[in-house]
């Protein structure tokens, strides 16, 4: 069975037919023995089966106790807050949903088979950051999940972790201000003379290859796709992630502030770095917008 597939026509219209017995009219919504499942951006019904190794319409029987077409998308506008068609232009999408009530739900205790080792695509790994953000409580949420939606947007991705650029001990630095690379990180950072002679403008900047966040040489820019898809990194993973990023924007912030008691001597090559990072937090097509557009 399937959902309705356009014809020969230009005029879409959603169809949809009201069941005879609606789930939600007779106490069978939410339905029984079940887990809440917040929708991420992106998501449809087939994403949503796959991650929960479910068939399709077995999810959708499990929520709305019809394989009716016609009766989901009539349950997808009332229970779920669904407004826009999909791209057939006869069905609901998820993008657009009331926030309110942008969820489904799955089964409780149900046990998906073990996955084969391998890593997940891309999609489906945001997907599951995402529902893990979700569910965490933590403070960062807000900025996380903003990253994670620029993300799955394909905007740009590169990032410059603290870490990888921190100065050694024979760089001046307001040290009240500035965290020096220590034992831990001095084999991941960029080599000092290098960092000197090779980024002197922004430009520089633009030109370096993108490493995948382990800070092999001097690939000190991070392509967070890459750090995905190579690391499969969990939510503690990222939360790392995250604080290294937001530490690189305010450690520079407050080096070049002389108020703050930092310092007018900022050496060339952060300061290339800082106006590059204003330039992409300046940008919605950078996922470093999400650092001043959301979060604290």
């Amino acid at each position: 069975m399937n959902f309705f597939l356009p014809q020969a026509s230009t005029q879409y219209m959603v169809n949809v037919k009201t069941p005879a017995q609606p789930v939600h009219k007779h106490g069978a919504w939410p339905p029984k023995n079940s887990k809440e499942y917040p929708l991420p951006p992106g998501a449809n019904w087939w994403s949503v089966a796959k991650f929960h190794h479910m068939a399709v319409w077995d999810l959708i029987a499990f929520n709305f106790k019809t394989r009716v077409p016609e009766e989901v998308n009539y349950y997808m506008r009332e229970l779920i807050g669904c407004k826009f068609p999909s791209k057939d232009g006869y069905n609901y999408s998820f993008t657009g949903a009331d926030p309110a009530r942008n969820k489904i739900y799955v089964p409780l205790g149900h046990q998906p088979p073990a996955p084969a080792p391998v890593k997940k695509d891309f999609d489906y790994f945001l997907q599951e950051l995402w529902i893990e953000t979700v569910n965490s409580g933590d403070p960062r949420t807000d900025r996380i999940l903003c990253m994670l939606s620029n993300l799955q947007k394909g905007v740009d991705d590169r990032v410059i972790f603290w870490n990888h650029i921190a100065p050694d001990d024979q760089t001046p630095v307001p040290a009240h201000l500035v965290r020096r690379r220590d034992i831990a990180t001095k084999s991941s950072a960029v080599d000092p003379a290098w960092f000197a002679k090779n980024i002197v403008i922004p430009a520089n900047i633009d030109m370096q290859p993108t490493g995948n966040g382990i800070g092999v040489g001097n690939k000190f820019v991070t392509s967070l796709r890459k750090a995905f898809v190579d690391l499969q990194p969990n939510l503690v993973m990222f939360r790392g992630m995250h604080d290294q990023i937001i530490e690189t924007h305010r450690t520079l912030a407050n080096w070049a502030d002389a108020s703050e008691g930092g310092s007018s001597s900022m050496p060339t090559e952060y300061r290339a770095v800082k106006t590059w990072l204003k330039w992409r937090t300046d940008s919605d097509q950078s996922v470093l917008n999400c650092v001043i557009t959301a979060g604290t």
